[in-house]
């Protein structure tokens, strides 16, 4: 409307009344935080729910929803590439903004909707490609805009499970076989994707339809996957290599969503309450058991049979530790044995106010090393370290020697 008078600072009248920003009941957010724009006081959180439109919040502006012009707005992902905003539509369909300008979903512009032939289960903004992970396939999306993107097919007939693709040092997904990394090789060009948990193949491929969502833990190398029944799988890596699997839970709690903002992670649950993870050395007072079984070792010759003697365990802990030791031979046919460590072995604080040539430590840690004797007979030797307890500081197996003498070859 225009009725002001000329000269007038009014140059337009709104009749309708003022309407209250609302957000639909049942959604599932998921949230991305960049800064489109650069400037001190326009980093915002962006978030889809799948049960209406997509949302921004700045502690500046306020909270606005983003009008797409596509017909229906319920996108259910999202992310951040290449400094557009992606939004993602159930029947397959993924639309993205105008560059550097999230608000704005212009076609003339620069914004593009295009189809990827299947239902959208993750969205990976890795640094060589968007990787688009559906019920059916692993699509890639490389270049800077409309005018040279390039879209390719990177695995087939790979169904993904939703919410489970993340990047952590490389894309980690978990498909219908397994977690999965896709991952680019240079010879080539292009994409190429293995499974790296044969190892615990039995234990994931049936929790496939019960997984909940995913958490990267770069800190710390890990890629978690949240089951339904309360299992819970987390993939640890080291300088890109995988180092192992580790099974865990919270007590019967089930995971219904996490975040890791700033290194800190909350997990929501069935129970309606919201956890701080990793902090403590207790359970909420209730007794908990973790363990850590190595792989046989053979030492390099498995046709000899070996008389194993000892075992010294270099540990890093804040305080102290309790634990049991326990032996299995010759992949565990042997009857196992054990070897008990209780009490406080002391770790940390080892150089107390120790002055060294122009410079001086102040309570630097150590990583003692713990001794016990083995008194077993075979090709190979498996080494498992049992805690059980209600409060127990965390601390981490540095490494671990074992002192053997050669018996025979086998015949």
């Amino acid at each position: 409307l225009n009725d002001s008078q000329p000269g007038s600072p009014i140059i337009g009248k709104v009749a309708s009344a003022a309407t209250t920003n609302m957000l639909q009941p049942g959604g599932e957010y998921n949230f991305v935080n960049h800064n489109f724009f650069g400037g001190t006081d326009s980093f915002a959180m962006y978030a889809v729910c799948g049960v209406g439109p997509g949302w921004v919040y700045n502690k500046t502006n306020g909270f606005s929803f983003i009008p797409t012009g596509r017909g229906e707005e319920n996108p259910f992902d999202l992310c951040e590439y290449k400094d557009h905003l992606f939004f993602a539509y159930p029947h397959g369909s993924l639309q993205h903004s105008v560059i550097g300008s999230p608000m704005d979903w212009s076609g003339g512009l620069g914004a593009l909707e295009f189809g990827v032939g299947s239902e959208i289960s993750s969205l990976i903004p890795g640094p060589k490609a968007l990787i688009i992970c559906t019920e059916k396939d692993v699509q890639a999306l490389e270049g800077g805009g409309v005018d040279d993107w390039q879209k390719e097919v990177i695995t087939q007939h790979t169904g993904i499970a939703k919410g489970t693709g993340l990047y952590q040092s490389q894309s980690f997904v978990l498909a219908q076989a397994g977690i999965v990394s896709l991952d680019r090789t240079d010879q080539f060009g292009n994409f190429a994707d293995s499974v790296l948990s044969d190892r615990i193949r039995n234990i994931i491929v049936p929790l496939y339809d019960q997984c909940r969502g995913a958490l990267a833990r770069k800190d710390k190398g890990q890629y978690r996957l949240y089951f339904a029944n309360g299992t819970n799988i987390c993939l640890s890596t080291n300088q890109g290599n995988v180092t192992g699997f580790s099974q865990f839970d919270y007590g019967g709690l089930s995971i219904r969503s996490s975040c890791n903002p700033y290194g800190r992670v909350f997990l929501a649950t069935d129970s309606g309450y919201v956890y701080h993870d990793d902090v403590g050395g207790s359970n909420d007072g209730d007794e908990r058991t973790s363990v850590i079984r190595t792989s046989f070792a053979n030492q390099g010759d498995p046709d000899t049979r070996k008389r194993y003697r000892r075992l010294d365990m270099t540990l890093n802990a804040d305080s102290f530790v309790n634990f049991r030791v326990n032996f299995s031979f010759d992949k565990a046919s042997a009857v196992p044995q054990s070897s008990i460590q209780s009490g406080l072995l002391v770790s940390g604080g080892g150089f107390w106010d120790l002055s060294n040539w122009n410079q001086v430590f102040w309570d630097a840690s150590s990583a003692p090393t713990v001794a016990s004797d083995i008194d077993g007979v075979g090709f190979d030797i498996s080494t498992m370290v049992f805690v059980q307890s209600r409060i127990h500081p965390p601390f981490i197996v540095e490494d671990i020697s074992l002192e053997w003498s050669p018996r025979r070859k086998v015949r």
